[in-house]
């Protein structure tokens, strides 16, 4: 009799258990917040690119850029001694890109952790992220905490504002 107990005691703990974790995973704001996630992965891609790649690879990676962002999108960020705290339009953004992509041979961004705030109601959004930025060629790396802020605009997530938090020594 107790073992008939404790082995439908077990069964039914491991049910309950199983059905809470799917209904966690159905919750429309899970979803969402993982959406968000993704996509900033795809950032993280997008704005990376190496020293092999072909120049008409390289064409094409300013294009792209543009589509994680408002117009314009408010940027706060400090690059060592280099502090900028502007907006910029799709066109200048598209600028940027071009002339970094032009002055270094390669770029490796990484985010480390992304979490997300889902707003009520949710057409608002805030990242707090930790991102590793290696310029090809350079001895170090820059770990930098940043904090974005994102609407939702048709069918996408776009950052209206990116701030450096802070940089971390390496």
């Amino acid at each position: 009799m107790n073992r008939r107990l404790l082995t439908f005691l077990v069964a039914a703990l491991v049910g309950v258990g199983t059905a809470l974790y799917l209904r966690a995973q159905n919750d429309p704001r899970t979803r969402e917040i993982r959406r968000i996630q993704k996509h900033l992965l795809q950032l993280a891609t997008d704005v990376s690119f190496t020293e092999r790649d072909t120049p008409f690879q390289r064409l094409g990676y300013p294009g792209r850029l543009p589509d994680y962002f408002t117009d314009p999108a408010h940027f706060q960020i400090a690059i060592g001694r280099y502090l900028a705290d502007q907006p910029l339009s799709h066109a200048e953004l598209r600028d940027a890109t071009t002339a970094i992509r032009a002055q270094f041979r390669g770029l490796s961004v990484q985010f480390l952790d992304i979490v997300v705030e889902l707003a009520d109601p949710p057409d608002q959004a805030t990242a707090h992220l930790t991102s590793k930025i290696y310029f090809t060629g350079d001895a170090d790396y820059w770990i930098q905490e940043f904090r974005l802020t994102l609407a939702r605009a048709e069918a996408s997530w776009r950052i209206q504002h990116l701030a450096t938090l802070r940089t971390m020594d390496r």
